[in-house]
């Protein structure tokens, strides 16, 4: 009993000690020291024949802006593919959408496997501008184009389960 009556006042005097110092860190003023005066002076600069300094025009920059700083060789990319006048010979085999983006499932002819392309994707030149539900658009050079699903090619139904009987 005598040992839980310490314990009890033993916690009592810490928290009596903790919500001195917390009222003292409250009340206690905060000086800000004020800043040192120094006197900064500013450089000024002319050129070596006392004429301002222009600046050139951005024409001028022009060479720097083809030799892009991140690029390792230091070349620029190289323009696409060129689009050719008629759309890519591609079939439109799904379309999977969420809410945050919209994908168009494509396949070449003489492909086995489909492509999956979003807004803005590239393929044989042309651009994905755009993916409905029933349609994606492409778009090269002024020239649109609009890839549907194929009527003529309507999913094929399930086999009904074989009926057995007892």
């Amino acid at each position: 009993m005598i040992a839980r009556r310490h314990l009890v006042l033993g916690f009592a005097g810490f928290d009596v000690l903790l919500g001195a110092g917390l009222l003292f860190a409250l009340a206690a003023p905060i000086s800000v020291p004020d800043p040192p005066d120094i006197a900064i002076r500013l450089k000024t600069f002319q050129s070596a024949t006392g004429s301002p300094v222009v600046t050139p025009p951005p024409e001028a920059f022009a060479e720097i802006a083809q030799r892009p700083l991140f690029s390792p060789s230091r070349i620029g990319a190289a323009a696409g593919p060129a689009a050719s006048a008629a759309p890519p010979d591609i079939h439109l085999v799904g379309i999977i959408a969420d809410k945050q983006q919209k994908l168009a499932l494509v396949k070449a002819s003489g492909e086995s496997l489909a492509v999956a392309l979003r807004v803005g994707a590239s393929i044989a030149g042309w651009r994905v501008t755009a993916i409905e539900s029933d349609r994606m658009v492409l778009e090269a050079g002024g020239n649109r184009s609009e890839i549907r699903f194929d009527p003529n090619k309507a999913s094929k139904p399930a086999a009904p389960a074989p009926v057995t009987s007892q």
